[in-house]
């Protein structure tokens, strides 16, 4: 995991060796480890030719007969790759985070244009589903916003007089209505 040989590391400190960075100072962990008999935590270590690595590291005491601190057991496995996929996997988060901001975002923007123009107009998807309605397409067919999203553009259009009991419209296939695909089909 370090690369040094037994010859290179027999007789030296293993900090020192490994140029440790400690999350607190090294005093600290030693009384916590005294004190409670084991510290678990994260260290970056230099391997021999200089590479950092981060490693998830428990240190334990062991005592002799009567009690008293005689060494400390470390224990350490190399997590270098977990934390970088971790940190990807933040960044992956905080990238489609602002993604959905933008989108929310221009949402709010074209539900703005949509429902400032008076010509009635839907928007469908790429498989012919209503995405959106105006206002104004509200007040000609009486159909909720919310109520047939997702249901199929032209029987939403078409049908909506007999879905809420008004009257016929014999002039609807005069209406100008504008039709847009927001998805390649």
């Amino acid at each position: 995991m370090y690369g040094w040989t037994s010859a290179e590391a027999v007789g030296r400190v293993s900090h020192r060796l490994l140029h440790t960075r400690f999350p607190k100072t090294r005093r600290t962990i030693e009384r916590k480890v005294l004190n409670a008999g084991r510290w678990e935590g994260e260290l970056v270590h230099s391997r021999r030719g200089g590479r950092r690595i981060v490693v998830a590291s428990r240190w334990a005491v062991q005592r002799n007969a009567d009690g008293a601190p005689i060494a400390v057991l470390e224990i350490n496995n190399d997590v270098t790759e977990r934390k970088q996929a971790e940190e990807r996997l933040q960044a992956t988060l905080i990238d489609a985070q602002a993604l959905y901001r933008d989108a929310d975002r221009a949402y709010g923007e074209s539900r703005a244009i949509l429902d400032a123009t008076d010509e009635a107009i839907i928007m469908v998807g790429s498989d012919r589903r209503r995405l959106a309605v105006n206002r104004r397409f509200t007040a000609l067919f009486g159909v909720d916003s919310s109520a047939a999203t997702g249901s199929f553009a032209f029987s939403a259009a078409m049908n909506a007089n007999t879905a809420s009991g008004a009257r016929r419209f014999p002039w609807r296939r005069r209406l100008p209505l504008f039709l847009g695909c927001l998805a390649p089909a």
